[in-house]
């Protein structure tokens, strides 16, 4: 399996839609290596992710992902089929 590093925003959007910003690189192999790198790098994966939002949104969480966690998180936050691609 492939784990992405995804953070959820802490502003909802006008719609009340929660914003995500996912990691294409890097990637990895086992979870546990993917949440030790994000322990280590939180500061700076937290800085990339809000300069992608100029600022306007903070980071609120970070996780170690696959594909079809993504898809299953954004379906229970949404309530709806999920229309993620990654």
């Amino acid at each position: 399996m492939t784990y992405f590093i995804v953070v959820m925003m802490q502003v909802l959007t006008i719609a009340g839609e929660v914003q995500f910003y996912i990691y294409t690189e890097p990637t990895f192999k086992e979870q546990d290596k993917c949440i030790e790198f994000v322990h280590k790098n939180n500061y700076s994966i937290g800085y990339e992710a809000a300069k992608q939002y100029e600022f306007k949104n903070k980071p609120h969480s970070l996780y170690c992902l696959t594909k079809d966690e993504m898809l299953e998180m954004r379906k229970k936050i949404e309530g709806k089929t999920p229309k993620l691609s990654v």
